[in-house]
């Protein structure tokens, strides 16, 4: 074939397999088209450009799959279980749920008292209380007394120490097991009462500790000695 300069041209005819491929192409471009037609222009933090469609499949730069989810403010809300396969990648400083954030806290107390009067009857000598964190409402609470004293009457008797914790929630106070303790007279003797336990339901406030001490026999009253109570409540949401 000659054109119009006089020059000959090779006439290239199409085959039926290019023709084939020709619109299976076309198909597939209007397709592309079409899934993209809502789809919008976002710039990521890290400066990459995406296409980006509310809900539906794009493909990214490095050409990988994606389903990208979007509003005007820029937010996102799933309405139902969302099922990660693969790992999760965040920003740091990016989660501001409080209970991802600070899953757990702590409060740690102490008192001390070296000012003891002892009789038959229980009387407390240290106490302190643990605050409870706002949106914490499970503890764990252990606490922990000491204590040294001296019997100022000639004649044995017997010194015994309990704690008790009391949680805002509810009525009665808990406590630890009191074992009696002989003293000779003029004596010192010593003593370690413990206590820990778990709460449930809380809802603000503070847990209540407190120490105390008491002897058989004839009131000790005023004595030489010291005491200290000592907390520490974990907590979780």
């Amino acid at each position: 074939m000659v054109d119009a300069s006089g020059i000959p041209r090779r006439v290239t005819e199409t085959t039926p397999a290019q023709k084939h491929n020709d619109l299976a192409r076309k198909v597939e471009q209007q397709g592309s088209a079409r899934r993209l037609q809502s789809a919008s222009i976002g710039k990521p933090d890290e400066g990459q450009i995406f296409l980006a469609s509310d809900g539906q499949r794009f493909v990214d730069e490095e050409g990988v799959e994606r389903i990208r989810f979007r509003t005007s403010d820029g937010s996102a809300a799933f309405d139902g279980p969302v099922n990660i396969q693969g790992p999760l990648t965040l920003r740091p400083g990016s989660i501001e749920n409080d209970a991802l954030m600070s899953p757990l806290a702590y409060e740690a107390s102490y008192n001390d008292s070296s000012a003891l009067v002892v009789t038959s009857e229980e009387a407390t000598v240290c106490q302190l209380e643990l605050r409870i964190p706002p949106g914490y409402t499970r503890a764990l609470v252990v606490v922990q007394g000491s204590v040294g004293v001296v019997n100022p009457t000639d004649n044995p008797s017997s010194i015994a120490g309990r704690v008790y914790i009391k949680a805002p929630n509810l009525a009665a106070e808990q406590w630890g097991a009191k074992r009696f303790q002989r003293v000779e007279g003029k004596s010192d003797g010593a003593l370690v009462p413990v206590r820990q336990q778990v709460y449930d339901n809380l809802d603000g406030g503070s847990i209540a500790c407190r120490l105390v001490l008491q002897n058989t026999g004839s009131n000790w009253g005023a004595t030489q000695g010291g005491a200290t109570l000592n907390a520490f409540a974990i907590y979780t949401r």
